[in-house]
């Protein structure tokens, strides 16, 4: 009987001590999972905030590369507009390279300042050829588009000797040139004179009607300008060299 109890007690203090253990373990497990289970879920919480920084990022990151898409095809259409003004810049260099200044003739009177045979005198009749003439060309005797020149030639028939004919040209060419600068206030600077005697004839000088036409002085305006083309163009008349005198 005693035993019995003895063994009743025993078993009852056994229980009690295992559930003061088991109570005691739950509590050491709870002290010590709490602040790991609070350290893991503020954990997760700054998990969630930097994927939701790494996903914002990432969106930024996809409107910057379509941005820099943009900034390549801007870049790339304007190295095409530079090529072509490289282009237009060569081609313009180029034609630079051919330019040169020619002497173009704008108009001319090559009849009506005539003269009388073996005169050097401005007739009336002539200096009324050359207002006319002078009236009826002032636009392309301003100076608006450059100054022009103004070549007078003059001519003889061939009734004399060459080097007669010369000089009585050149004489009735330089009375033109006096009249123009002297009268119609022509730059002097702007006037050249030359003689072409009777090597220039406008009609037959076997007849009297021809040989009046050929004693004459013509006017002939010029402008200078620039050509890139290769073709002939009208050029500064010049004088012809002095005949030698006749043996």
């Amino acid at each position: 009987m005693m035993t019995s109890e003895m063994s009743l007690r025993v078993a009852v203090i056994a229980a009690l001590t295992l559930t003061q253990g088991c109570i005691a373990t739950r509590d050491y497990v709870h002290e010590t999972l709490d602040p790991v289970t609070g350290r893991v879920s503020h954990s997760e919480a700054r998990l969630d905030r930097v994927d939701s920084q790494i996903s914002g990022l990432g969106t930024r990151i996809a409107g910057t590369e379509t941005k820099l898409g943009q900034v390549e095809d801007r870049v790339g259409k304007a190295e095409g507009r530079i090529g072509e003004v490289e282009t237009k810049a060569d081609k313009a260099l180029a034609d630079l390279g051919h330019l040169r200044l020619a002497r173009r003739l704008v108009v001319d009177m090559k009849d009506g300042a005539t003269f009388g045979n073996n005169s050097v005198n401005l007739s009336p009749r002539a200096r009324k050829a050359i207002d006319g003439f002078l009236d009826a060309r002032k636009g392309d005797l301003s100076a608006a588009e450059g100054v022009p020149m103004i070549v007078v030639a003059g001519h003889a028939d061939s009734s004399g000797s060459p080097d007669v004919n010369y000089e009585v040209a050149r004489r009735r060419a330089e009375a033109v040139s006096r009249y123009l600068i002297t009268r119609k206030q022509v730059d002097p600077l702007h006037v050249q004179t030359i003689s072409y005697g009777e090597s220039s004839p406008r009609e037959d000088n076997k007849t009297r009607q021809g040989r009046a036409a050929n004693r004459r002085v013509e006017i002939l305006v010029y402008r200078d300008a620039l050509s890139t083309g290769s073709g002939a163009m009208p050029a500064k008349p010049t004088a012809p060299a002095k005949a030698p005198p006749q043996t």
